[in-house]
């Protein structure tokens, strides 16, 4: 069976009936580890009061309280990864970056053109300031960040020097 766990900051993650949640009564606390059916189980009995730390191992650990779902809407999110839809992003956030966890600096809004993006099998739309993360096909060492509006900009032959990388696996 498959679960969501939705949390306080609008992410949620899936997972299935082998994931093992590590719960904190305090920021500074040891987790309480306990596997996700066992705290469908007994959450009102005694794990109502315990919460979710973003992070752990940062200095920026982020309490969220949280809640459990049995879900079959997963479709192409992997398991054990939390997601936050594009819209709920905020300032000070960490998403996934090309070379690990980025923090989000400033936010963008108004009204661009949009593009559409092929990534393997999975297709993005995207406004034109979207940062490409591109990767040159002869040296993997040579990379470069580009808005979407100005890569639409440039010649087949640019194109066709560069891949885009994919952050996340599915």
């Amino acid at each position: 069976m498959e679960y969501k766990i939705s949390f306080s900051d609008k992410s949620y993650m899936f997972v299935d009936d082998s994931y093992v949640m590590h719960l904190y009564r305090k920021i500074n606390g040891k987790p309480f580890k306990v596997s996700i059916k066992a705290y469908l189980k007994f959450w009102e009995t005694f794990i109502r009061n315990f919460f979710f730390i973003d992070c752990p191992d940062s200095i920026h650990k982020v309490p969220l309280s949280f809640s459990v779902i049995s879900s079959d809407e997963r479709k192409d999110v992997p398991l054990n990864m939390r997601v936050k839809d594009s819209q709920d992003i905020n300032v000070g956030d960490f998403v996934a970056g090309p070379n690990g966890p980025v923090i989000v600096s400033d936010l963008h809004t108004g009204e661009e053109n949009l593009f559409e993006i092929k990534i393997g099998d999975n297709t993005y739309t995207v406004n034109e300031g979207h940062i490409l993360h591109l990767v040159d096909k002869e040296d993997e060492s040579n990379v470069l960040d580009i808005q979407v509006g100005v890569y639409m900009q440039m010649d087949d032959s640019f194109k066709s020097k560069w891949y885009m990388e994919r952050i996340i696996d599915d």
